[in-house]
């Protein structure tokens, strides 16, 4: 049940990323640490939200305003290990 609210959830970012030309897509290892992250036995999926907002939004922001992503494309979110990384398609 939480993987179909983090995919509800990155289906909704998605569509506001379409407005800048801008196609995302996750590996399963950034689509696991995402889930990990973002679920708990005692709060269930209630903290996806939160997940989505401190982690992966100002990445694709950062990427967006300064970096790869400036001129649109395709954002492949990959979990080398540690963190969450963006690169571009």
């Amino acid at each position: 049940m939480a993987s179909l609210i983090l995919q509800k959830k990155l289906g909704e970012l998605s569509d506001r990323l379409k407005a800048k030309n801008i196609t995302l897509n996750l590996t399963d290892a950034s689509f696991k640490e995402l889930l990990d992250k973002g679920f708990s036995p005692q709060y269930g999926a209630r903290e996806i939200d939160r997940v989505l907002n401190s982690s992966l939004t100002p990445l694709l922001m950062h990427e967006i305003l300064f970096g790869k992503l400036k001129k649109g494309g395709e954002a492949m979110i990959d979990f080398d290990g540690k963190e969450l990384t963006v690169k571009k398609g």
